[in-house]
């Protein structure tokens, strides 16, 4: 939707502090991606706020994000990733 070509990266951030990059891409005009993200938290707390957000080459500010609340009870490990969609099972 840009109508030229860009590149991005997408960052997890967990409680409000930037953990890691985990993608970075660049998409020509009217070029698509859809990727699946796993990722796990290791810290027991109830409604942790995990984020991904993208940014777009030479801007500070997230372009777009997406936020999930998760809350990991203490002696587990939970991880979390999309539910497939009754067309992919």
């Amino acid at each position: 939707r840009e109508h030229a070509d860009a590149q991005y990266r997408v960052v997890k951030d967990v409680n409000g502090q930037e953990l890691e990059e985990i993608a970075q891409m660049h998409l020509a005009h009217g070029e698509k991606l859809e990727q699946l993200f796993t990722f796990t938290l290791r810290e027991p707390g109830e409604n942790q706020k995990v984020s991904l957000l993208l940014y777009r080459e030479g801007r500070e500010e997230p372009y777009r994000s997406l936020h999930l609340w998760i809350t990991v009870l203490p002696g587990r490990q939970w991880s979390a990733s999309p539910t497939p969609s009754p067309a992919e099972e």
